[in-house]
């Protein structure tokens, strides 16, 4: 079995954002998960049986305000997942990615103080709506299943946005407009015309 995990994270806005961290979050993110993935399959290959599980994020399932450097990256690892599941599937090796949201590290304590503002009213908004939601059980995941979403507000969520995306597109764009506006990165809602 090989469980990839690779990923750092760059908050900030995209205009920000210099092109050295927007290419080595690629670099990193996307690539480290795939060389893992090359030097580990030709011994899978030849037992005809493994098991690849990738740590993607909640961000690769839908844009993330403030993550235009963490987000790209991460939806190239799900790309990466559905591609390799429908290749190696019929070879005896299983392909599943894991979309969790937040996960409290080391890294997410480093990443938290550079969000934009707009991004962390975002994210304390979300924490709030989470709270209290029952967990699902992590015995569920044994299945073989190819997509998996840790707690169950975030299976909701992942459902959501593979399901009903523009669902998901307008719950996300009404907290986004909120918080920008309250931070003074947005634009103040048109007045009657």
């Amino acid at each position: 079995m090989l469980v990839t995990c690779a990923g750092v994270v760059h908050p900030g806005y995209v205009e920000d954002l210099p092109d050295a961290v927007l290419e080595r979050d690629m670099a990193i993110d996307y690539f480290g998960t795939l060389w893992c993935i090359r030097a580990a399959l030709p011994s899978m290959l030849e037992r005809s049986s493994g098991t690849i599980l990738c740590i993607s994020s909640f961000a690769g399932l839908m844009g993330v305000f403030g993550m235009a450097a963490y987000t790209p990256p991460k939806y190239a690892v799900r790309g990466l997942c559905e591609t390799l599941r429908t290749e190696l599937k019929p070879r005896g090796i299983h392909v599943a990615s894991v979309y969790p949201t937040d996960v409290d590290t080391p890294g997410l304590a480093a990443e938290i103080p550079q969000h934009p503002p707009s991004r962390t009213r975002c994210r304390a908004r979300s924490s709030r709506s989470a709270r209290g939601r029952r967990r699902r059980d992590p015995g569920r995941h044994r299945a073989r299943r190819k997509r998996i979403y840790p707690g169950g507000w975030n299976w909701f969520l992942g459902r959501l946005a593979n399901g009903a995306p523009w669902v998901a597109d307008r719950i996300a764009d009404r907290a986004v407009a909120k918080a920008a506006t309250r931070s003074g990165r947005g634009r103040p809602p048109a007045g009657p015309s």
